[in-house]
């Protein structure tokens, strides 16, 4: 390895180094590079390197552009004397709440690589639930676009080769090919209005969006839905309850904590009742009381709480809450996908084999016609 080289003060354009780098890499760090970024640096501060110098590694070595820049404003905010968590606080838009937070409970307690190793863990654990999710989805994204492909290749080659035929003998053209036919020729109009729906109601959609009232009713709907909504409610609990865990564990104090623990939920009902929960946890209340009387969470979650917190290991109840979660997330995501499958599979020859159906039935009529 080659040694550590104390960093330069400027570029000879008289930009800052770490500036430079930010600039050629513009995008923000991607999910993985910043969980990345975080298990390097928790393994450098557990083997006793400087920070300065675990960042100066991580740095050299990062394969992401926008990552080396951020690590080297880090440095530069560390060689001016600024704890970690000052510095990750000047990219907000890569270090999230809770990250900061546990960053400086780190400090605080004198345990940053522990720390770091946690909050490695928790990246981790996100990472892996998001990835396995996206993977479900890759056969039925496939088995769409080659449904999408076979009905392309019947409408815009099939089809105009029959229809001429029909025209020549002076006969009339099956009602779903008269129709395709029809749309073809006026395709233009077609796309023109088709594509002016899709914009007003996309822009009507995301401006009602961003009404706080008109997302708290949407999301209030999206947990009430049969399966969608119980899946939604498990995964923004589990991402809750490891994030709190975490911070606990960490040495946050309760309230910074469940602070840093509502902002990562997504749906504005559930952080409306955690809202509620927290006014209630500054009153001095407990927190398993609490969030029985604001938030309507699975009932395994105010059981667990509940336990944890008598027990005085709410923290790691916390976690294993979370693990809980995230399995059964999984294992009903698993089910869904074995379900659609085969639904989808049946629609699709079933949308297919009605074209086709119409096609061949053309396609005898054309005999007969030859034959007469």
């Amino acid at each position: 390895m080659r040694p550590l080289e104390a960093p330069r003060a400027a570029t000879d354009d008289g930009m800052p180094w770490w500036r430079r780098d930010i600039a050629f890499g513009a995008r923000q760090p991607s999910a993985r590079a910043i969980c990345d970024f975080t298990r390097e640096c928790a393994t450098l501060a557990q083997a006793g390197i400087p920070l300065d110098d675990a960042l100066r590694m991580i740095g050299a070595q990062a394969a992401s552009v926008p990552m080396r820049g951020v690590c080297y404003s880090l440095l530069a905010g560390v060689l001016d004397g600024s704890p970690l968590s000052e510095a990750l606080s000047r990219h907000p838009g890569v270090f999230t709440a809770d990250y900061i937070n546990i960053v400086r409970a780190g400090e605080a307690g004198g345990d940053t690589g522990r720390v770091l190793n946690e909050l490695a863990s928790l990246l981790e654990r996100r990472l892996e639930l998001s990835g396995k999710i996206r993977s479900a989805l890759i056969y039925p994204t496939v088995l769409i676009g080659m449904a999408m492909v076979s009905v392309g290749v019947i409408m815009n080659v099939l089809i105009p080769n029959i229809a001429p035929i029909f025209a020549q003998n002076h006969k009339e053209l099956p009602s779903l090919i008269a129709l395709i036919v029809a749309l073809q020729a006026r395709w233009k109009a077609v796309a023109l209005i088709a594509a002016l729906v899709v914009c007003v109601l996309g822009t009507a959609a995301i401006a009602l969006l961003r009404l706080a009232p008109a997302r708290l009713v949407v999301d209030r709907l999206l947990v009430r839905l049969p399966v969608v909504g119980g899946l939604i409610m498990k995964g923004d609990t589990a991402r809750f309850s490891r994030t709190l865990g975490t911070l606990l564990l960490s040495s946050v104090p309760m309230i910074a904590a469940f602070r840093s623990a509502r902002d990562v939920t997504r749906n504005r009902f559930l952080g409306a009742g955690l809202e509620a929960t927290l006014a209630d946890l500054r009153d001095g209340r407990g927190l398993a009381a609490s969030l029985s009387r604001n938030v309507a969470l699975p009932k395994v979650a105010h059981q667990m709480i509940a336990i944890g917190e008598d027990a005085g290991k709410l923290e790691h109840m916390l976690i294993r809450l979370a693990e809980s979660l995230e399995q059964q997330t999984q294992r009903q995501i698993d089910d869904a996908m074995t379900l659609l499958t085969p639904a989808l599979t049946l629609l699709i020859a079933g949308l297919i084999g009605s074209l086709i159906f119409t096609v061949m039935n053309a396609i005898l009529s054309i005999n007969e016609l030859a034959i007469q």
